[in-house]
């Protein structure tokens, strides 16, 4: 049985206030959430903070090999929490389930990795847009502070020189 989360954590946070997370003494306790479906409960196991205005970051699908197999795109990050992140992506996407994507984190510099390989927990597709659900493993220990978006015009990430490595 979990308890439901009060205080300050409890409410929804901007990126840049983000530094260390929230509540992370018992990390299988599941995330209480008024008003979702399940009858108030997620089926989380990681509190989740929304994410707005944060630098968009790039990821391709890898095949089974483990190599790439298909270009860079960029995606938003609409919530983060230890275990992983919620993206959305102008687009339809067709992915497998399981599916192994590699991101490119070098535009927030306060993740532990540049690159990494992350697992797909779920997806929703349509033609304009797909959101999806991503899993870290190894789970972060701090929420990182996300790098706010400058730009006022997306840039192509297969244009990028790191983009072949």
């Amino acid at each position: 049985m979990s308890e439901p989360i009060s205080g300050p954590m409890n409410k929804p946070q901007a990126p840049d206030d983000i530094a260390t997370g929230g509540r992370q003494d018992d990390p299988d306790r599941l995330v209480e959430s008024a008003g979702v479906a399940w009858n108030g409960r997620e089926h989380r196991r990681l509190e989740r903070y929304p994410v707005a205005g944060s630098r968009p970051i790039a990821l391709r699908p890898l095949g089974p090999d483990g190599q790439p197999a298909g270009s860079w795109m960029l995606a938003d990050i609409l919530d983060i929490s230890l275990g992983g992140l919620c993206l959305l992506i102008t687009g339809s996407l067709e992915l497998q389930p399981g599916q192994m994507l590699e991101l490119d984190l070098r535009s927030h510099p306060n993740f532990p990795w540049v690159r990494v390989t992350v697992q797909t927990r779920w997806w929703i597709s349509a033609d304009s847009f797909s959101t999806l659900g991503l899993s870290f493993e190894p789970q972060l220990t701090t929420i990182p502070r996300l790098a706010m978006e400058r730009r006022g015009q997306r840039r192509d990430p297969n244009q990028a020189v790191w983009a072949t490595d």
